[in-house]
């Protein structure tokens, strides 16, 4: 039952993430539909929290972001707290927490880091031409409706797009949110439409924004989600102007943060890396035993974690025979542990594959647990001084490459695990 509950709201999380991307192509296709009235008093207001925005050097916030979603006699419920701190002109980090995942982004104009805490691992690629394209694809869900508003906080001329297209805007009076006097506007423009309570007096600044989701319901419609009533709401507090300290906006990497080049998942197989790999000795299938001790010093070695009954493992296995044999001649070997299953059924498969591979019995799978290989496939790569260097589990596109590059700067005599 708990799994059927945790497959349906993935279901219906999937329907919504498709019905968002569906939204958003069609506001950019066709604009805003049925807004006709311009109101100059809730454009100033908007206009003056934007041109507050472009004199601050710096600034950060905290925002706690909530969608209810009624369908039927269902509900489903999100939330996501993130810090956000931006220093002009492209410095950018973004804390984001949800109930199931934490990440941080954090952008210059060189590079940005993405980091995951959960799983002590972090990222370095080029930098995006706007940190505004960081906020804006950080999220997911309804809460994209949101969080398309607040990227425009942090480009060169805030919020520039949405008051370059306005379609109506509507002033709707003075009300409180958390305590602080705001004025509450409602906007439309190519992109959506919001209602701001935006803070009065001498800090303009957006308090709250609750995205019209009406268009949002009638396509989650069009995905099986009938009756749907959608809620979503976005409480911004805690902000700080011209003052953000540099710890909040950089990046350092703490002692025992791996650096990698994709993420990996958070599985004990990582905690191998860096360390001797575990001895064992496994019958072979064509007879005899291997003794992985024997290689130190000899071989870098490649261990593949197998079964026949597993469909990823049947794509990986060709893709890193023919690596491992690109690169025999310089002391490479690959040897496939497979688990758990009788000897006939493997040999079966091998030749009905026309795979030419050095196959260990882990008939127990007791060399799988030195390894936690509790997924498969896992690939092991040990270099000849014995340390496990890499450990990929699963099997994705570019896998050939990034194997035969790990291989290329093992042989020159390069460490890679850490």
């Amino acid at each position: 039952l708990l799994l059927k509950r945790r497959d349906d709201r993935m279901m219906r999380k999937r329907a919504i993430v498709g019905a968002c991307c569906a939204l958003l192509a069609a506001f950019a296709a066709t604009g805003v539909a049925g807004a006709d009235t311009i109101d100059g008093e809730a454009v100033a207001i908007v206009r003056n929290a934007a041109d507050y925005l472009a004199d601050r050097a710096t600034f950060s916030f905290e925002a706690d972001l909530e969608y209810e979603l009624r369908f039927g006699s269902e509900t489903e419920r999100d939330w996501e707290h993130f810090n956000l701190a931006f220093r002009r002109p492209q410095q950018l980090s973004l804390h984001r927490k949800a109930e199931d995942s934490e990440i941080r982004f954090v952008a210059d104009t060189r590079e940005l880091v993405v980091y995951m805490p959960e799983i002590g691992q972090y990222i370095v690629e080029e930098a995006p031409d706007s940190v505004s394209d960081i906020v804006e694809s950080s999220s997911y869900g309804p809460f994209t409706l949101v969080m398309g508003l607040i990227a425009e906080f942090v480009r060169q001329e805030p919020l520039h797009n949405v008051l370059d297209g306005l379609a109506s805007a509507t002033y709707v009076g003075r009300e409180e949110v958390d305590g602080t006097e705001c004025d509450h506007v409602q906007i439309a423009g190519p992109d959506g439409g919001w209602d701001l309570w935006i803070e009065t007096g001498a800090r303009p600044l957006v308090r709250r924004i609750v995205p019209d989701a009406s268009s949002l319901e009638a396509e989650l419609k069009t995905k099986g989600i009938d009756e749907a009533d959608l809620s979503v709401d976005a409480r911004l507090g805690s902000w700080i102007v011209d003052d953000v300290p540099d710890s909040e906006i950089t990046f350092e990497a703490a002692e025992g943060l791996l650096k990698v080049a994709r993420f990996q998942p958070p599985s004990p197989p990582m905690r191998l890396l860096g360390k001797p790999a575990p001895q064992f000795s496994l019958e072979l299938l064509d007879g005899g035993t291997f003794d992985l001790a024997e290689t130190k010093g000899k071989e870098i070695v490649i261990l593949d974690f197998w079964a026949t009954w597993c469909g990823p493992c049947r794509q990986v296995m060709p893709i890193i025979e023919k690596v491992a044999e690109q690169f025999r001649e310089e002391g490479v070997r690959l040897y496939a542990v497979n688990l758990r299953e009788d000897s006939k059924n493997v040999r079966r498969y091998l030749e009905s594959q026309e795979l030419d591979l050095t196959v260990l019995l882990d008939t127990q799978g007791s060399v799988a647990a030195q390894y936690r290989a509790d997924a498969i496939p896992q690939t092991v790569i040990i270099g000849r001084d014995g340390i496990v260097q890499v450990v990929h589990v699963g099997s994705y596109f570019d896998l050939e490459a990034e194997i035969t590059s790990e291989l290329t700067a093992l042989i020159k005599g390069e460490k890679l695990a850490g």
